[in-house]
């Protein structure tokens, strides 16, 4: 028997004042340099902006554009780059939002310019300098590490910190946007949508078909557009295990592959989504028995390669490897028990991946147990919520930004059923909610691109062709109850997913 492990977490955005002048969503004053890029807003951008509007409760709310979140794209690359975690990203654009509304302006008090209204006469570079959004970032962010020595700026107040780069004529503006600033950040950190091949803003449809006489192949298909992003590809093992993650950062989904080995030592291997470089050719790291999964335990924004070892006589323990630089990030992490399966997902909302584990348990009940890799504690124990025979996964089924819980029960005789709960407010989402078949194989994702994470079943059939079936959470109705893509064989891959046998 084959089960599967999937978690997604969700989304991104922001508008409006100066420190000494009000822009208005429709100024007309000097013209905005376009979109913070070269290029126009993505259609991804697009599809952020209207998935974070409702989530604002400061200036922004209501006015966050495709531009705006293009700005936004740009910034949390630029930390991203220089390896600082997610609270960097949120000082910067909380800043933003305060001084130009996250628009990258050719004009501004005095000679302010740019997204954050530096000054050419202060030293803050040329105009043509401020003016490019990632020169502005980057000098943002080098004030603000020279201002605030040893880390100090992780606890200081957010606020607090913005006012001393910025010396505002009104410091208590920043603390007023600082919450939608951490909202902005921490949606665009967590990565635009997992299992997004094409940067359009929705998950898409992938397949790994193992395959020991011809290759193994991968299959991916926008979901969107209804066209193959790779068709056919010849690439892995036929024991291979399937993952996707974003591992380079460049905001689209890559292929992975774990490929345990007792013999020689375990191995990953990595490929880029969009271009098929190889990222990585034989990572010796891990030992033969290991799950896999992934998730950014360490908030660099990056996708990190997680594994966890099964052990009834020593210890379960995980294991976490850094792939942009190239080392581990925590080694023998005693936490679960040795039957305990294993997913990842950002279950308290701060950015950054947390460790998952469900207990099934016929006899006293099953539980789920969560760890905050970055303070290193529990977040939650022993929380009752499951059947015995549940398979488990992760997402944010109802768009607040948290990744819930959630569980497909397959059932051939009563119908088969989710089950989904809300960790930050300790209560369920939904219960008994029928949908699907009894060997189907359960994944999620944001097929629709609304920003919620939607219920997905792959269903195998050799006989009358291989289905999905797709479920919106929000709505209570289905996006499409069976649509054919995919062999008889083939293995739904998706971030986060946890593949094992029995």
């Amino acid at each position: 028997m084959t089960s599967f492990r999937r978690a997604l977490l969700p989304v991104l955005a922001a508008v409006v004042t100066l420190s000494a002048v009000l822009v208005l969503p429709h100024a007309a004053s000097a013209a905005v340099v376009p979109d913070c890029t070269t290029a126009a807003p993505t259609s991804g951008d697009a599809t952020f902006a209207a998935q974070v509007n409702p989530t604002l409760t400061g200036k922004l709310a209501g006015y966050f554009t495709a531009s705006r979140a293009a700005c936004v794209r740009v910034i949390v690359q630029t930390v991203k780059s220089r390896g600082l975690p997610v609270r960097a990203a949120t000082i910067a654009i909380t800043t933003a939002i305060v001084e130009t509304g996250i628009q990258n302006l050719n004009y501004g008090d005095q000679d302010s310019l740019g997204l954050y209204q530096q000054r050419p006469s202060q030293g803050w570079g040329t105009a043509s300098e401020i003016l490019d959004p990632v020169h502005s970032t980057n000098s943002f962010l080098s004030a603000m590490l020279s201002k605030y020595p040893n880390n100090s700026w992780m606890t200081a107040d957010i606020g607090v910190v913005c006012q001393t780069v910025q010396n505002s004529a009104y410091p208590t503006r920043y603390g007023d946007e600082a919450a939608d600033g951490a909202r902005i950040a921490e949606a665009a950190w967590a990565g635009r949508v997992v299992g997004d091949f094409d940067a359009d803003g929705s998950s898409d449809l992938a397949l790994y078909r193992p395959d020991p006489v011809n290759g193994s192949v991968w299959d991916v298909r926008s979901w969107t557009a209804k066209a193959d992003l790779w068709n056919d590809h010849r690439w892995g093992g036929a024991n291979d295990i399937p993952l996707t993650g974003d591992f380079d950062g460049d905001g689209t989904a890559d292929m992975a592959l774990y490929r345990r080995d007792c013999t020689n030592g375990s191995t990953w291997w990595i490929k880029s989504g969009a271009t098929g470089t190889q990222i990585e050719g034989g990572l010796r790291w891990g030992g033969c028995k290991d799950i896999p999964t992934t998730g950014d335990v360490n908030g660099d924004g990056y996708t990190d390669l997680v594994l966890y070892r099964q052990d009834c006589t020593n210890g379960s323990v995980w294991n976490m490897y850094n792939v942009r630089a190239g080392g581990t990030i925590r080694t023998d992490l005693r936490f679960g028990g040795c039957k305990d399966i294993p997913t990842t997902g950002d279950v308290n909302g701060d950015g950054y991946s947390d460790l998952v584990l469900y207990r099934q348990d016929c006899t006293n009940g099953s539980v789920w147990n969560m760890y905050n890799v970055r303070l290193g504690g529990t977040i939650r124990t022993d929380l009752r919520f499951g059947g015995c025979n549940d398979i488990p996964t992760t997402g944010d089924v109802n768009g607040d930004g948290y990744s819930d819980l959630v569980l497909y029960r397959q059932d051939c005789t009563n119908g088969s059923v989710w089950n989904m709960y809300n960790v930050r407010l300790g209560g369920t989402i939904r219960t008994d909610l029928r949908f699907g078949g009894c060997n189907d194989i359960p994944t999620t994702g944001d097929v629709n691109g609304d920003g919620y994470t939607d219920l997905v079943l792959y269903r195998q059939d050799c006989t009358n062709g291989s289905t999905w079936q797709m479920y919106n959470v929000r709505l209570s109705g289905s996006i499409v109850s069976s649509y054919r893509y995919g062999g008889c064989h083939d293995i739904p891959v998706s971030n986060n997913s946890v593949y094992t046998t029995a």
